[in-house]
């Protein structure tokens, strides 16, 4: 089954570079510390996340493509710590619906499998999502652009097993307008 999937993914990368403008070369990466207080004790998280991505240029205004992401957090208070994994795999397609010179305001669409491993527990988690949020392109040159994302809208549907529990959801996040990813992209 795993030879199949892969097979089709492979077909699909293909049959869409043959019919691409162009492609891109990029990635993201995250950084994230919060300190709060739990029940009066003070627990600190500090993230660290890269997902480098390939995309392939439709036209001016529409991109598709695919990444790989690592995360890594360590979560630590009242003399326990845990340490979380995080490997994932995206699809993604985006459309420009603001351009304004230099700036652009894509839509962007995400379908992702994500697999998290906390040490010391036995069990994984395995999600599927997908999400829609806005990100902001802006264009350092012909070929190279910044990329900032931000959870100010996430429209997202997921689906998630530990063990035995599974959960789904759905939900349209109004966020705090926090950056959530700052990443390059090169078109060649």
């Amino acid at each position: 089954m795993k030879k199949l999937a892969l097979a089709v993914f492979a077909v699909a990368v293909f049959a869409t570079a043959a019919v691409a403008q162009g492609f891109t070369l990029g990635g993201q990466v995250g950084f994230d510390y919060a300190k709060n207080k739990v029940s009066g004790v003070d627990v600190k998280t500090t993230s660290f996340s890269i997902a480098p991505e390939v995309g392939f240029i439709l036209n001016e205004t529409t991109n598709i493509g695919f990444n790989v992401s690592y995360g890594y957090s360590k979560v630590s208070g009242g003399g326990a710590s845990a340490k979380i994994t995080d490997i994932g795999f995206d699809v993604f397609g985006e459309k420009a619906v603001l351009d304004p010179g230099p700036f652009k305001v894509y839509l962007r669409a995400d379908l992702g499998f994500d697999n998290r491993k906390t040490d010391g527990v036995s069990d994984k988690t395995n999600s599927i999502a997908f999400s829609i949020l806005p990100n902001i392109q802006y264009a350092l040159s012909d070929r190279l652009t910044l990329i900032v994302s931000s959870d100010v809208l996430r429209l997202g549907v997921g689906y998630t097993k530990t063990g035995g529990d599974k959960t789904t959801s759905f939900g349209f996040n109004v966020g705090n307008g926090n950056i959530t990813n700052v990443g390059l992209k090169y078109a060649f």
